[in-house]
């Protein structure tokens, strides 16, 4: 049986919002966050290989 685990880190600020994910073998950007004043995510951005590869905005 082969299992592999990956170990994703969060990082956050002082509002407890998660602002990153790193994926720790890599040391490459996952996803980012960001979040407008009523504490709603509006920008989430998606990396592959470290490459940013999808921006999604809400409103």
């Amino acid at each position: 049986m082969n299992t592999s685990t990956t170990l994703k880190v969060g990082c956050s600020y002082a509002w407890n919002r998660l602002v990153k994910v790193v994926d720790t073998s890599t040391s490459s950007t996952v996803a980012e966050y960001g979040y407008d004043g009523r504490n709603f995510r509006i920008v989430k951005k998606m990396y592959s290989s470290g490459v940013l590869s999808e921006v999604r905005h809400a409103y």
